[in-house]
């Protein structure tokens, strides 16, 4: 991955002349770019085998979004990061198709689920990781973006659920829910777990991470 962020950011430094400080920015994007272009691709290649490509797509759009907004957990490989991408965005598919097939949420449940996905915004995101801290200033701003982010998806899950469109008002919910976790303690916990998991596993089989 880091090769061929090189070569591209050589043919962009043959055209367009960069100092230091704007190569290092270029780097680290398409780097970002690439990695989330592969494990989207990988994704939604395994929801496709799997019959739940709509669920899934659907929960890495809204769950992406919302993780631009709130911050949250994050890996610190893209090894590990990969690896936890493709097996928890088609759990996630799996089982907002089951919830779907089920017609087990009810109108209810979704009030008592944005209530949860409300509270963790509220008490914390924006949530930061060390190595990418958020400026106090910011903070605030990023808290309220986070909450009317929320309060929106809300309305337009409750819109479509009323108008029977089931598969997008409960595979949204299901994104705001799985990446509302990810903000909290807990949930920076399990993805320190997993983490530290793939990375002894990792060295064991003399694999970089």
């Amino acid at each position: 991955m880091e090769k061929v962020a090189r070569k591209i950011l050589e043919y962009i430094e043959n055209k367009i002349p960069l100092n230091e400080e704007q190569r290092d920015y270029v780097y680290l994007g398409l780097q970002l770019i690439l990695e989330s272009l592969i494990e989207v691709i990988t994704i939604l290649i395994i929801a496709l085998i799997l019959g739940i490509f709509i669920e899934t797509l659907v929960i890495v759009l809204v769950a992406g979004v919302f993780k631009l907004i709130s911050g949250g957990a994050h890996c610190t490989t893209f090894g590990s990061c990969y690896t936890f991408s493709i097996i928890l965005y088609p759990l996630s598919g799996i089982i907002a198709n089951y919830m779907i097939i089920t017609n087990y949420i009810k109108l209810h449940h979704i009030y008592i689920l944005f209530s949860l996905i409300g509270i963790a915004c509220f008490f914390y995101a924006p949530s930061q990781i060390s190595i990418k801290p958020i400026a106090d200033e910011l903070r605030f701003r990023y808290k309220v973006t986070s909450l009317l982010f929320v309060m929106m998806t809300f309305i337009a899950v409750f819109i479509l659920y009323t108008r029977d469109y089931r598969v997008l008002s409960i595979s949204i919910s299901i994104a705001m829910l799985f990446q509302a976790f990810f903000i909290t303690p807990l949930g920076f916990y399990v993805t320190q777990v997993f983490d530290t998991l793939f990375a002894k596993l990792a060295a064991g089989k003399g694999v970089d991470p």
